[in-house]
């Protein structure tokens, strides 16, 4: 829940200047868990796996979106509205 807030907040300050930039939020608990078996799979070392396993995770991510896009046509992922803003008025101020 705390992301998904973080992420409206951000997307509300985005939408100002890009308002046709799309967000969108997708689960990657596991990628990490599969990066890690990706390098060791490749004979990379453990400790080694640390300064990549984050780049190797969001390329594994990126990587199934495009993969998901090119194959059904949908995007992949939990779009992110921004959230409402609310106008004051002369009472308010």
């Amino acid at each position: 829940q705390k992301a998904r807030a973080f992420t409206a907040e951000l997307v509300t300050l985005l939408s100002r200047d890009a308002p046709d930039i799309e967000v969108r939020l997708i689960d990657e608990r596991l990628t990490t868990v599969s990066a890690h078996k990706a390098l060791h799979s490749s004979g990379r070392k453990g400790r080694k796996h640390r300064q990549v396993v984050d780049q190797v995770a969001a390329v594994m991510i990126l990587q199934q979106a495009l993969d998901v896009e090119r194959s059904t046509g949908a995007r992949t992922g939990e779009k992110v509205e921004p959230t409402p803003v609310q106008e004051t008025t002369q009472e308010d101020a």
